[in-house]
């Protein structure tokens, strides 16, 4: 039988099922580690920072995700996911009164995890290796927030935005996936300048919820809104989010994106992506069925009530 995790998982969204962790999975020592490790520092040990990795790579995979039992077990072997290890340097000063924009805020735009349409991806995490304190969040503009004064259940079945900001997004965000296949707000076909602009709908939304959370004057009006999650990094803790739907396509909620990094902070992470073998399924649907099936098991090991 599977041997329950210490770790526990606080839900912000179970559309998409976006979650974070109450405690960190690493000390601030081996994050600083794996950090001069990934970046192949000099002065870095490389059998700390690989065991370190090891060790980060087994909690994800049997502790967090609950893969004990996952077909990766039944084919005979596991192969652990190997992550990307991303640096980000501050850029914009927020003392210059500069006005926050689409292009300032997201510098990269917004996506969904398909790995360039290639449908097989499934959980996504985010290891965050230092904290980021007043910039360089990840944002999810679409997601639907949890009230956690309420049952998780409740916002199951929501599905209908609350503004017309965000129902416009929604609409946008359901067009680029549906029908247009496109899958990030800044990379078109043909430089279809409709897409783009139901891309910049997205993203709109995204600098609202930015500016919401950080002037006082707008707190009240988000914390009620129930469409927009901002994850900001945390020193040894992850973010972990899905990205199919039970029928295959991507979530159009599910799009998100980092935030610029002001001026004098700095980010460093670890993306991981786990993915259902592409020999498993032969039809979109059955890779979305497969992606259910793993998302009610993840949500029984942790004993989420849905």
């Amino acid at each position: 039988g599977q041997q329950k995790t210490n770790h526990r998982l606080i839900p912000l969204s179970m559309n998409p099922l976006l979650f974070v962790s109450s405690t960190p999975l690493l000390s601030k020592d081996e994050c600083q580690i794996l950090s001069e490790w990934c970046s192949e520092h000099e002065e870095c040990e490389v059998n700390d920072g690989c065991n370190i990795m090891t060790k980060l790579q087994k909690i994800l995979h049997h502790e967090i995700l609950g893969m004990d039992n996952d077909i990766s077990k039944q084919r005979g072997s596991i192969d652990y996911a190997i992550p990307r290890f991303l640096h980000y340097d501050g850029s914009f000063d927020a003392s210059s009164g500069e006005r926050m924009t689409v292009s300032t805020l997201l510098p990269d735009g917004l996506h969904v995890d398909t790995n360039n349409n290639q449908h097989f991806r499934h959980w996504t995490i985010l290891v965050y290796l230092n904290d980021c304190n007043a910039s360089g969040g990840t944002t999810f503009p679409l997601a639907l927030r949890i009230n956690h004064d309420e049952s998780v259940s409740k916002n199951l079945s929501q599905d209908e935005p609350t503004t017309y900001a965000s129902y416009t997004a929604k609409r946008a965000a359901d067009h680029l996936i549906f029908d247009k296949d496109v899958q990030h707000t800044r990379i078109t076909r043909d430089d279809d300048e409709d897409v783009l602009k139901m891309g910049k709908e997205i993203e709109d939304l995204a600098v609202q919820l930015f500016l919401a959370d950080n002037d006082d004057s707008l707190k009240d009006k988000q914390e009620s809104a129930e469409t927009g999650v901002r994850v900001m990094p945390k020193c040894g803790h992850i973010c972990l989010f899905s990205t199919p739907t039970e029928n295959g396509f991507p979530n159009p909620r599910s799009f998100h994106g980092g935030e610029v990094l002001f001026q004098g902070e700095h980010k460093n992470l670890l993306s991981f992506f786990f993915e259902i073998p592409g020999d498993t399924f032969s039809s979109r649907f059955e890779f979305g069925q497969l992606a259910k099936k793993r998302e009610d098991d993840f949500l029984k090991w942790h004993n989420i009530d849905c």
